[in-house]
């Protein structure tokens, strides 16, 4: 089975590439990425990923294919 790439237009995809990308930085090593934190919250917010609208997001994860993608069995 192929490996599961979450694009960065979802929030969990764009969390791990952001922290991926920070964590190679010396002061990116200090920080903490979560989605309660006030920097990636903030950034959430200014790429226009941050909603609390579900059927916004619903409609954003079905355009990306992804519906029901954790219900998937892998083995």
């Amino acid at each position: 089975m192929p490996l599961l790439t979450l694009p960065q237009e979802t929030v969990i995809g764009d969390i791990i590439s952001y922290a991926n990308y920070k964590l190679m930085t010396k002061e990116g090593r200090r920080n903490r990425y979560t989605f309660a934190g006030a920097e990636y919250f903030k950034r959430m917010k200014e790429i226009g990923l941050y909603s609390i609208n579900g059927e916004e997001i619903k409609d954003k994860v079905s355009s990306l294919k992804l519906a029901n993608i954790f219900n998937t069995k892998l083995l």
